[in-house]
Parts: structure tokens; sequence; C-alpha cells
């Protein structure tokens, strides 16, 4: 199932949800009004609009790409929420698996969210670093390395490891050299 971008926090928290109960994620969105099922469902719907920031329109949308027939409207949504809201204020055992789901919930949309900030920094930088580069030579070759890499994936991390030892060799003839003038300069050997 290709998963668009906007839906990647909602399958998360369908994922957890549906885990806390046993159930799969398409579990939820069953076209039915059993009771179970319409809770996990307004449970979702609540977590939904508390971490993404879909319109109540777009998390009902999502339904149909859990497999449901029809999406949920914008009401729908937007009653479950205040159902959730009610039952928690009414019932503490029920609030308390509320901020259980809460906890873990916002951890792994967090996470999500921290990586997502580490790749668009990552891409900011490679970006600056292509933009500085003067020869054209130099940025056509690593146009052709990057094609290379992202066809073999498998490749990144040996071209890393590469190129950390050839930094550790070169650092050290650096200083190997360094240490070979200064031993020649202070004994006086090999002046003439």
């Amino acid at each position: 199932m290709n998963t668009p971008e906007k839906y990647k926090h909602l399958e998360i928290i369908a994922k957890i949800i549906a885990e806390k109960s046993d159930k799969t994620p398409e579990f939820i969105f069953l076209d039915t009004r059993v009771r179970q099922i319409a809770d996990l469902r307004a449970t979702f719907f609540f977590f939904a609009k508390r971490y993404s920031p879909l319109s109540l329109d777009d998390i009902g949308r999502f339904s149909v790409h859990m497999g449901r027939p029809r999406q949920h409207d914008h009401a729908t949504v937007l009653y479950n929420i205040k159902k959730v809201k009610e039952i928690m204020s009414i019932d503490k055992g029920f609030a308390k698996y509320i901020s259980e789901l809460n906890n873990e919930i916002k951890f792994y949309v967090d996470y999500d969210r921290y990586w997502y900030d580490e790749k668009a920094t990552l891409k900011k930088e490679i970006v600056s670093k292509i933009y500085s580069m003067e020869a054209i030579d130099a940025v056509s070759e690593l146009n052709q390395v990057v094609n290379i890499i992202y066809e073999n994936n498998d490749i990144l991390s040996i071209l890393a490891v590469n190129a950390q030892n050839e930094l550790i060799k070169k650092q050290e003839r650096i200083e190997n050299e360094g240490l070979h003038q200064t031993t020649s300069e202070d004994t006086g050997l090999g002046v003439v």
C-alpha cells in the first residue's frame, strides 16, 4: 500500500492503538458501529487531531486509505473527539488508558519528527556545499556519485568507511611528516 506522506503520523497512531488492543490498524476502520470498534476509532480520531496538522476532513479521509469504503466526514471526527474527552472526564480508568496511549504516541510521533528534521538539516547542508562548489566538473562528478549511491544504497556504508579510512591515513601522514622534520631539526642529524 503506497502511503501518502501526510498520513505517516496517522499510521503511527493507528498502529499503536491497534497493538494495545491486539487488533490490526485496519480493524479500527471497519465499516461498522460495533462499540468495541467505534471506541477504538474514536480514540484514533482524538489522537489524530492532537498529533496531526491535518484538517478534520483529511483525518476522515484516512479511513478510506485504511480500507473503509467511504470516508468519515468532519462532523463524525469532531463528534468522536468530544466523546473521548467526555468519557475521560467521567471514567478515570479510561483517562489513565488515554494517558498511557498519549505517552507512547507522543514518543513515536516526536521521534519521527526528529528524524524528519535531521534529514531536512542534512539536505540543506548538502545543497549548501554543492551550491558553493565553483567547478562544474566537480558538481557533475558529484551528481554521478549520488546517482550510483541512490541505485545501490548498500554502497553508501562502504564509501563512508573507505572515506573515513583515507582521511585517517592522510592525517597520520601529515602527523608523521611533522614528527620527522622536528626530529631531524632537533638532533642536528641530516644537516650538511
